[in-house]
């Protein structure tokens, strides 16, 4: 290969790498179409609520917390690993609450911990929100649990969804994060990341809520 072919084909790496660095919008195939139901939807959530959920990994908790308690050579190493687990979870969960309250502002929100939500979504009682701090606080209230709408996500997808319903199409239920370029070069952060999701959700709502006819792509 030619020095210019090497440099051709590496800047064609850079750009595929910096192209698919965003946030992809999509609608489900699977997902019913009904522009009826999905205009509802959001003028709805604009006078409503969004609950954002907060990541926990309490699985892998529960697992380090069994593993640590056992005799062994890997016990100090397993300690370790659950102390690392609540660090990285405390900078999650911070860094997913500020951008969403500095960048999202087409409906109110609250974070709930993805731990939690079955339980709210059945009516048990308790507390269920937390706070800027991602501590949950007694002081929260939200009582509309029937229609529940709730952001989570998925590996590199974020969903909102109606308790587990998909919403229909054409509402704006689907988006695919790549990091791409970012993680390549090792420059992605949590909050770069959330800051990027929170804005794309606030951008895609504004727009389908001031025109559901025309159909967006970011």
């Amino acid at each position: 290969m030619t020095n210019q072919k090497a440099k051709s084909f590496f800047t064609f790496l850079i750009f595929s790498c910096f192209f698919t660095s965003c946030i992809a919008v999509k609608y489900h195939d699977y997902a019913t179409i009904s522009t009826e139901t999905a205009v509802n939807t959001i003028q709805n959530l604009k006078t409503d609520t969004l609950l954002v959920v907060v990541p926990t990994f309490q699985q892998k908790e529960i697992l380090l917390k069994s593993i640590s308690k056992k005799r062994g050579a890997k016990r100090k190493q397993n300690k370790l690993r659950l102390l690392n687990l609540y660090a990285e979870r405390q900078i999650q969960q911070l860094a997913l609450i500020k951008s969403f309250l500095d960048n999202y502002t087409f409906s109110a929100i609250l974070f709930i911990p993805d731990s939690l939500v079955n339980n709210f979504e059945a009516g048990l009682e308790g507390y269920y929100f937390v706070n800027e701090s991602a501590q949950i606080d007694s002081s929260i209230h939200f009582a509309n649990r029937k229609p529940i709408k709730l952001i989570q996500q998925f590996d590199q997808e974020w969903q909102i969804k109606i308790g587990t319903q998909m919403i229909p199409n054409p509402f704006p239920n689907y988006y695919v994060y790549r990091n791409g370029l970012y993680g390549f070069l090792g420059d992605e952060t949590y909050e770069k990341m959330y800051q990027r999701v929170a804005s794309v959700f606030q951008k895609r709502f504004e727009q389908f809520y001031l025109n559901p006819d025309r159909r967006i792509y970011l």
